[in-house]
């Protein structure tokens, strides 16, 4: 996270004060910098979802938590055929993805 808020000039203490359900277009910028730096982001401003999965299954040890993420992973695969303004920079997918998730948990 520190990395990506250096390289869009954000400020790491404020941005841990907003919520990943904040308008503040920065906050969904950070998230997709995170995605890209974990190539879960693709060149094309996609969510790759089975990349995001094995990212995943590889920080979650537990097989019941894993099915429950990636229900939410196939249930938010629709953000990929929203329109988005910004193209391959990501963050209004990385937004729409935030409420995607929100939205189930």
């Amino acid at each position: 996270m520190d990395e990506c808020a250096k390289e869009l000039k954000l400020n790491v203490d404020e941005l841990r004060e907003k919520s990943s359900g904040s308008s503040d277009k920065s906050i969904h910028c950070l998230y997709s910098c995170i995605l890209k730096n974990k190539d879960v982001l693709n060149e094309e401003g996609k969510i790759d979802f089975d990349k995001g999965l094995e990212v995943l299954k590889g920080i979650t040890s537990n097989e019941d938590d894993y099915k429950v993420m990636e229900n939410i992973a196939k249930s938010c695969a629709v953000v990929n055929d929203e329109k988005v303004t910004d193209g391959i920079k990501g963050c209004e997918r990385a937004r729409l993805l935030l409420t995607c998730i929100a939205s189930i948990i």
